[in-house]
């Protein structure tokens, strides 16, 4: 349901998704703004799942604790890293032993072992590593494995 939300949220001219992980408590979003109205797409995705996931459980009030947080991206250092921190974060909370197990993250998309969602663009993450998608995906996986606390990668 929360995938199925973030393609009607995703729009090419507002909200990129770049990388995402969905966790058991939580969820991680990598996006793109060319005009930088995320506080809408995001009121949207997070009011609209909090409504269904209520209605469908039985629950009333919040499902999110805070607001959503978001830091710019400005160095490719930087959204490199996110990407390796998007990939190891299950790994990291013990829900899998290698980030390619783990079927709601962008990295086992990506890595071709999960179909890819509507609102992903894998070449996008690809063209970051290599133009030939075989060798794209060596680069990204040495890069995730070979990180910090990357040993349970």
């Amino acid at each position: 349901m929360f995938c199925d939300l973030l393609a009607k949220v995703s729009r090419p001219e507002t909200f990129l998704v770049r990388a995402y992980c969905l966790m058991t408590t939580h969820y991680h979003l990598l996006v793109e703004t060319p005009t930088a109205e995320l506080s809408e797409a995001m009121r949207d995705l997070n009011g609209i799942y909090a409504k269904w996931f209520n209605k469908e459980h039985g629950f009333r009030g919040h499902v999110f604790e805070q607001r959503f947080h978001a830091v710019d991206v400005e160095k490719e250092w930087h959204l490199l890293e996110i990407l390796r921190y998007l990939a190891l974060n299950p790994v990291r909370a013990g829900l899998v032993s290698t980030p390619g197990r783990w079927r709601w993250g962008s990295f086992a998309v990506v890595m071709g072992g999960v179909r890819a969602p509507s609102f992903l663009d894998v070449s996008w993450t690809l063209r970051l590593f290599s133009e030939d998608d075989a060798d794209a995906r060596r680069q990204l996986s040495s890069f995730v494995s070979f990180g910090p606390d990357a040993s349970a990668a």
